[in-house]
């Protein structure tokens, strides 16, 4: 699915089709239009990366640009040599289909379930590359879908451009987006990468890699950003020019029931949880801003004064606190008594 192509100017899309050609054929180097802004150029080609995740041979990574009276030229450079490239992508491709094979042959199935299977593949088959930056090969694969399907080690735009690999194997919508979002541990600002998906009431946000960080973190399958809206996802992700996303019917919060209103409805869902003693307590908490961390001791307060009315053999727990999202995640062990 060509959305990025569908946005550009009638010159840049002609620039768009040259540049693919141009790859298709391994040429060195393709030109544009002298009547391509250097800013018109930049946005045909990364929109081009974004577009085509299975251009993995590619280092868009790299992208150097000449000027003359003729317009601008892209230097193109090539990551592994064509016969290396077409025996990575059998491979490739070998695995992904494997996956899609997962969703079935039932494509009645709701869109947003075959998502969730899509997402669960990927939490379980690759993990976030962090030393990829000091390696610079792995940093260049770790950018594409040969880091997710191959060394099942990526960065969030190899893990993003993996879900719209898979998606459009599936035949689902997906796009990616480029932004920025804020370090859960330092709160740095940085560059990151992530997918919106069509759904039947609307689009919404999917960030497969802060799922698999989390999922990671907690060793349980989390959800915290799988379709949600425009307004779950700006607190901790900037971006601009997308879909509009405004649902979150699909979210696994809503899905579940596990989406609190407020503090006072936390305890009747608490209880429940405790009476029924599972092990993982995961939900959200709808407010209009961040919680603080004192909000977050109080709700764990709430947890242990309803965990000690009904676990009278005792228990332990560990916890977890998604802070801009309103996220909490309780995995309890329970004392059972000897007979």
């Amino acid at each position: 699915m060509e959305y990025y192509y569908q946005k550009l100017s009638s010159g840049g899309k002609s620039f768009y089709r040259r540049l693919l050609s141009a790859i298709a054929e391994r040429k060195s180097h393709v030109s544009g239009s002298p009547l391509l802004t250097k800013d018109a150029f930049a946005a045909t080609v990364q929109a081009v990366n974004y577009d085509h995740p299975e251009l993995f041979y590619v280092n868009f990574q790299k992208q150097s640009y000449l000027h003359d009276y003729r317009g601008y030229t892209l230097q193109l450079e090539y990551l592994y040599p064509p016969a290396a490239a077409e025996a990575l992508k059998q491979q490739i491709d070998a695995r992904a289909d494997a996956i899609i094979k997962a969703i079935g042959v039932d494509r009645m199935r709701p869109s947003y379930i075959q998502y969730q299977i899509l997402h669960d593949q990927l939490l379980h088959a690759v993990r976030y590359d962090s030393s990829a930056p000091s390696n610079s090969r792995a940093n260049l694969e770790a950018h594409t879908i040969a880091g997710v399907f191959l060394s099942h080690a990526a960065v969030c735009e190899g893990i993003a451009k993996a879900f719209k690999y898979l998606c459009d194997k599936a035949n689902l919508f997906c796009m990616l987006v480029s932004g920025s979002s804020a370090d859960s541990q330092t709160g740095q600002i940085v560059s990151h990468a992530w997918n919106i998906v069509k759904l039947n009431d609307g689009f919404a946000h999917m960030d497969v890699t802060w799922d698999i960080n989390v999922s990671t973190h907690s060793h349980f399958d989390r959800y915290d950003y799988f379709c949600i809206s425009d307004e779950d996802t700006k607190l901790d992700h900037t971006y601009s020019d997308t879909p509009p996303c405004i649902s979150s019917s699909h979210s696994y919060f809503v899905s579940k029931k596990a989406m609190i209103s407020s503090l006072s409805g936390l305890e009747p869902f608490l209880s429940a949880k405790m009476a029924a003693q599972e092990e993982v307590i995961y939900f959200k908490l709808k407010r209009n801003s961040s919680l603080t961390r004192a909000d977050a001791l109080q709700i764990a307060e709430l947890v242990e004064k309803a965990a000690n009315k009904y676990c009278t053999n005792g228990y332990t727990y560990s916890a977890s606190f998604n802070e801009k999202q309103n996220i909490f995640f309780f995995r309890f062990t329970y004392r059972y008594p000897r007979y």
